[in-house]
């Protein structure tokens, strides 16, 4: 499955996210953690990627820094086919060439940025960013209100509260998916690419690395 790269945490304990959409679960803190989760994204600025002078939104949630936007570092495209596991390989949702340029003028690109394979995503973060560990995740996801019984558990198809709802884009999502977005982690629906080549799923689910 081709997953797209959202989020990156800086090299001082900031993260970056692998994360699956739909329900995650929330607490936070003590007297009105929505409105402190709302001040804490006060904390947002702009970077720019030396390498393609891309501008990304960041965000700090909690004591992480996140990007609020997925990654669109765009060195080559792929063809949808053929699959690999042993190369690096880059596609845009729809997009089925190889022009590194074409592909960047796709509505894809500009809203959902690129989908990474694994040996194109362990590559592809900025200087000074990098994937956030499942500890890092966890971490996030705790700071959203999850327990740690929560944040542990790996057999539910979902997990948590409302924790999602907090991380979704306030539009962009089909089904009545919108979220509160009060983490300012503005996830939006890219949907992936399956094993076999084919695309799917986007403004519905979003995977991250």
């Amino acid at each position: 499955v081709m997953k797209r790269i959202f989020q990156i945490i800086t090299a001082n304990n900031w993260k970056i996210n692998f994360f699956m959409l739909l329900t995650f679960s929330m607490l936070s803190c003590e007297i009105n953690e929505d409105d402190e989760l709302a001040n804490n994204s006060l904390y947002a600025g702009l970077f720019t990627d030396a390498r393609d002078n891309h501008v990304y939104k960041w965000v700090k949630i909690g004591e992480q820094t996140w990007m609020a936007e997925n990654l669109a570092y765009l060195p080559a495209v792929n063809f949808v086919k053929p699959d690999s596991t042993y190369s690096h390989h880059y596609y845009i949702y729809g997009y089925d060439d190889t022009n590194v340029e074409i592909a960047k003028t796709t509505s894809n690109y500009n809203i959902y940025g690129v989908l990474y394979d694994w040996k194109a995503a362990m590559k592809a973060c900025p200087k000074g960013w990098h994937l956030p560990t499942d500890t890092e995740w966890k971490k996030l996801e705790k700071y959203l209100g999850m327990t740690q019984i929560q944040a542990d558990d790996v057999s539910p198809a979902y997990r948590g509260t409302d924790q999602g709802s907090k991380m979704k884009n306030t539009v962009g999502w089909i089904n009545n998916g919108n979220g509160t977005n009060i983490s300012g982690f503005s996830a939006l629906p890219g949907g992936f690419r399956f094993a076999n080549g084919n695309f799917g799923f986007v403004e519905d689910f979003g995977y991250w690395w």
